[in-house]
Formats: structure tokens, sequence, C-alpha cells
């Protein structure tokens, strides 16, 4: 009799700590796994956030726009406008809008990536915004399932949202976690007055 209570007990134990090693190994597998993904998509954000502080505009035409299909944000997609390079040092043109370059931040649903566009204005478009000379698209990151641009109010900053995984046409699992980078950019300046 107490040899079948002490093979009871040892069996009850033995269930338990293989429950904690499963346990702590799926832990330890999601932890990388979400590391990775981390480590993958922090300077895509880092890139993005890069580009709006360096934005600029005026009150009639901020430096930080969303494209004109956004209709309510967040949008997935952010207008930032570059401070423009003069063709010679000795005559700049900052105070002339319509000749500045755009970089554009686009997420595609049914792609799962974010994408970079540059567009070299030869010529104002509607308040002063690319003139639709958008370049080709840049895939910068795949398997990303959201990804949110919020301008504040005065555009001083943007909150951007990104989240992605290790395969983005799968369910989230212990191998396929959902990592989500939050992060508020502020911008250096809105004009350059």
């Amino acid at each position: 009799m107490e040899l079948l209570v002490s093979i009871t007990l040892i069996g009850m134990i033995l269930v338990t700590l293989t429950a904690i090693d499963i346990a702590s190994r799926n832990f330890l597998k999601t932890s990388d796994y979400e590391a990775r993904i981390q480590n993958e998509i922090s300077p895509i954000v880092g890139m993005i956030a890069k580009n709006i502080t360096t934005a600029y505009g005026f009150t009639l035409s901020p430096g930080l726009v969303y494209p004109f299909s956004c209709i309510t944000p967040p949008c997935p997609e952010i207008e930032i406008r570059q401070l423009d390079n003069p063709s010679a040092p000795w005559v700049p043109s900052y105070e002339d809008y319509s000749d500045d370059d755009w970089v554009a931040y686009r997420y595609n649903s049914a792609t799962y990536t974010i994408a970079m566009e540059n567009c070299l204005n030869n010529g104002a478009g509607p308040l002063f915004r690319c003139n639709n000379n958008w370049g080709p698209q840049q895939i910068l990151a795949r398997n990303i399932t959201a990804c949110n641009f919020t301008i504040a109010p005065d555009a001083s900053g943007v909150f951007i949202s990104v989240t992605a995984m290790r395969n983005a046409t799968a369910g989230e699992s212990v191998t396929n976690p959902a990592v989500v980078l939050n992060t508020t950019v502020a911008a250096r300046a809105q004009s350059i007055h």
C-alpha cells in the first residue's frame, strides 16, 4: 500500500514538472519569436519616425498629411513633406512649397506590406502637395497585419501603431505571435519661419 501511494505521489510530481517544463519552453519559444519580429520591424518604425521629425510646412499646407483617399483617421498611410535641397547652396527655395519632395509610407492590407514612395514634385499639386508624381514603391516590411498613423490635430506629431507576425496569413499561435509596436513622434517644426 505504501509503495502504491509513493508511486502515485512520484507520478503526480513528474506530471507537474513536465507541465511546467512544457509551459516554460512554449513561453521561451514565443518570447524568441516576438523578439525576432520586433528586431525586424523596429528599424522600419525608426525610419518613419526620423522622416516625421524632419517634416515641415505651414498652416495652410502642413508637412504631415493623410492621402486624399483617407476619410477618417487613423489611416494606413501618411505623406511627409521633405525639406528641399536647393539646386545651388546660395539659392535656397525653402519658401517655394511647390517644388518640395515628399515621402509616403503606405500599408497594403492585401499584401501585408509597408512600402515607401518618393515624390519628386515638379509642380504644385493641391495645397502644395505631391502632384501624383509618386515613384515606384519600395517594400520595407512584410508580414504586417496592421499599420495606422494618427496625426495630432495641430500636426505637431504622429502616433504610429504597427502590428506584425512571422506569417501574416496564418493565425496567431505560440510560433506565430502578434507583436505590436506603438510610438508617438513629435515633428521638429511645422514651419521654417
